[in-house]
């Protein structure tokens, strides 16, 4: 083996050293390139947004950070979805374009609620508070394509009344039963359900305003039942002023609803005046009035609805019967199928078959009329006029006490059909 000289050596490690470092220095230089060149397109890229984000001045907007951008109208750096210019709001900071929000719904002044459809849900009830059945419930109003609708339901025994399939908005409620009304302004919102008049203190009742009259006998007691309804009633019973009320067809338009109790009756009275207080009461239930009798009162009824019925009259015993109810009116009232109705005095009025219609029937029983018992009578009608007015009769009396809770009720249900 070769020994090569110690210089030589010497000069070989330092050209080998050299050739190390040299290559070092290209892979830096390499690095320091590609470094430079990134962040000189990242200055391209700025400057390129900075012009793009000039104002229509051509005034420069703010430099932002990725992924905010400048908004070109408040100059502030945001996110692209929140762009938005202050004059498409009011005063009030209010979306003044009319579209949808991110939710979907409407964002119109116009129409906060919606254009979808709602529902209604809420209870009726009598001035005192008292669940109110049968009563008719009106809801008008206008949709979002600014066609009117017009719905109609009733409550059910409880008093509760439902419209599922309501378009959104504000609309008018009118409540009304007989006589009695209430309106109230509800609102219906888009796939919503609004049972707030469920509520006891949101419930709608019937305004008690009504102008009515008790002529008084002496088996009745009506007014007792009106005092407990808590409805105000005017009472009358001298024969002389009674003949005049009837004899004046514009005082007698001042009134809604008349109860002639048993056995009223207006005393001596020429055919003629009798002729005009007949021909004057059936005008003011042609008109909406609601007029009722009961028992021995039976010829008010035989004179203005004459042919509907005859009665039976003389020793018919008193006594307590359990009765088919046979409207659907009256069983929607009482939620019962049988009632139970006392003739708490002797000798009262039997009525005979009815001729149906115009004569609704309520009621029907076997009684005795002292002969014996005869089945399936009548024992309460009411004749409705196409005006909306009405006329109830019944044989047996009504009054708060000494007769049974199912008699009560019916009364109840009675005067807010008049």
């Amino acid at each position: 083996m070769r020994i090569l000289p110690n210089r030589l050596v010497s000069v070989l490690a330092v050209l080998t050293l050299m050739a190390f470092l040299s290559a070092c220095g290209e892979e830096d230089s390499g690095s320091t390139n590609q470094a430079n060149t990134n962040q000189t397109n990242q200055t391209n890229q700025n400057n390129q947004n900075n012009q793009n984000n000039q104002d229509p001045n051509g005034d420069p907007g703010p430099s932002c950070e990725a992924p905010l951008v400048p908004n070109p109208f408040t100059g502030e750096c945001v996110l692209p979805e929140e762009f938005e210019d202050p004059d498409d709001n009011d005063d009030n900071g209010n979306d003044n374009n009319g579209g949808n929000d991110n939710n979907g719904n409407n964002g119109s002044n116009d129409n906060p609620f919606g254009c979808g459809l709602g529902a209604l849900h809420g209870q009726a009830c009598q001035p005192n508070g008292a669940s109110i059945p049968g009563a008719t419930i009106t809801l008008t109003g206008t949709d979002c394509d600014g066609q009117p609708f017009n719905l109609v339901t009733e409550t059910d025994g409880n008093g509760i009344f439902y419209f599922d399939a309501v378009p959104a908005g504000q609309h008018e409620m009118l409540v009304t039963s007989g006589s009695f009304a209430a309106e109230r302004i509800v609102d219906v919102f888009e796939n919503v359900v609004n049972d707030n008049l469920l509520n006891d203190a949101e419930k709608v009742c019937l305004d008690g305003d009504v102008n009515i009259l008790v002529i008084q006998g002496s088996f009745d007691d009506v007014g007792s039942v009106l005092n407990d309804l808590e409805l105000d009633f005017a009472p009358m019973s001298d024969p002389s002023a009674v003949v005049n009320l009837f004899s004046d067809p514009a005082a007698l338009a001042e009134w809604d609803i008349i109860f002639i109790e048993c056995p009223f009756s207006p005393g001596s009275v020429s055919a003629g005046d009798q002729e005009l207080m007949y021909n004057n009461l059936r005008a003011f239930i042609q008109s909406g009035g609601g007029l009722y009798a009961s028992d021995l009162s039976r010829e008010w009824f035989n004179v203005l609805y004459p042919g509907i019925t005859s009665f039976t009259t003389g020793g018919n015993p008193s006594q307590t019967v359990i009765a088919d109810v046979v409207s659907s009116a009256m069983q929607l009232a009482l939620g019962s199928s049988t009632a139970e109705i006392v003739f708490n005095l002797g000798s009262w009025a039997a009525m005979q078959e009815t001729s149906n219609p115009p004569a609704v029937e309520h009621f029907r029983a076997d009684v005795n009329l002292g002969g014996g018992t005869v089945e399936n009578r009548p024992l309460m009608i009411t004749v409705t006029e196409p005006g909306g007015g009405t006329m109830v009769y019944t044989s047996f009396h009504n009054r708060s006490e000494g007769t049974s809770p199912d008699v009560r009720d019916i009364l109840d249900f009675l005067i807010f059909q008049l």
